[in-house]
C-alpha cells in the first residue's frame, strides 16, 4: 500500500533507483524512531501485530487521506483568495496540522475502540501514536526526498538533515498528545463527556505542535533555531 501510495505520487522524473535511494535515506528516521518507541515500550510490550497495524496505518490510510485532503483544501483556499503561495502556507500552517493530526489519531482511536484492553498505561497511548506517526513520517520523507532529488544532490541532503536528522520526532511528539488523551480517556476518566474533553485536549496540543513546527520555516533562521531549540 505504501508503495502504491508512493510510486502514485511521486515526481514522473524519478525512478526505481531514486525509490530505492530515498527509500533508505528515509529508514535514518524510521530506525531512530522505531528504537526509541522499543525502548520506552520495554516494560510491558505491546504486540507487534498491533504496532504494525499502526505502523501501515499512519503510512497508508493516513498519508493518502491527508494528501488528497491538504491539496483539495489548499486548492479551495487558493480559489478564494487568488494567491497559490499564500494558500499553500496557510495550507501547511493550518490545515497540514488539523487533518494529519486528526487522522494519524484515528488509528489509536481505532485501538482503543477495538482492542481497548490493549491500552493499560498512558505509555501504551504514546507507543500506538507513535508507530502511527513514525509510518506517515516513513512515507512521508520518501515523497520529499524523490521530490528534491530531481532537484539535486545538494538540496536533497539539505532536506534529508532537517527532516531525518534534525526533527525525526516531530510527528511522533505530535501525535503522542492525541495518544495520551486517548489513553487517559480509557483509564482515568469515566463520564462521556469528560472523556471527550481530555481527548479533545490532547488532540489541540498535537495540532499545537504540528502548527508550530510547521509555521517556524516563516520565520526566519534566527526565529526557527530559536523555536526549533524549544521543540
Amino acid at each position: 500500500t505504501i508503495g502504491i501510495i508512493i510510486f502514485g505520487l511521486a515526481p514522473e522524473s524519478s525512478s526505481v533507483t531514486s525509490f530505492v535511494k530515498t527509500t533508505l535515506l528515509s529508514l535514518v528516521a524510521l530506525v531512530i524512531v522505531v528504537g526509541f518507541l522499543q525502548r520506552i515500550d520495554r516494560w510491558e510490550p505491546e504486540p507487534w501485530t498491533t504496532k504494525l497495524a499502526m505502523f501501515l496505518w499512519g503510512g497508508g490510510v493516513a498519508t493518502l487521506s491527508a494528501m488528497i485532503m491538504n491539496t483539495a483544501l489548499s486548492a479551495d483556499i487558493a480559489a478564494t483568495i487568488g494567491d497559490i503561495d499564500r494558500a499553500e502556507a496557510l495550507g501547511a500552517a493550518f490545515i497540514a496540522p488539523l487533518v494529519e493530526e486528526s487522522l494519524k489519531g484515528i488509528g489509536v482511536l481505532i485501538i482503543v475502540v477495538v482492542r481497548r484492553n490493549s491500552i493499560n498505561s498512558v505509555l501504551d497511548g504514546v507507543v500506538y501514536a507513535g508507530f502511527s506517526a513514525a509510518g506517515f513520517m516513513f512515507t512521508e520523507d520518501i515523497l520529499y526526498f524523490l521530490r528534491e532529488e530531481a532537484t539535486g544532490t545538494a538540496s536533497l541532503l539539505f532536506v534529508v538533515a532537517i527532516r531525518g536528522l534534525m526533527s525525526p520526532f516531530v510527528h511522533a511528539m505530535a501525535t503522542s498528545m492525541t495518544g495520551i488523551g486517548l489513553a487517559l480517556a480509557v483509564l482515568r476518566f469515566k463520564r462521556g463527556w469528560s472523556k471527550a474533553g481530555i481527548v479533545l485536549l490532547f488532540w489541540f496540543f498535537a495540532m499545537l505542535i504540528h502548527f508550530a513546527w510547521n509555521g517556524s520555516s516563516s520565520l526566519g533562521p534566527a526565529r526557527f533555531l530559536m523555536l526549533y531549540l524549544v521543540i
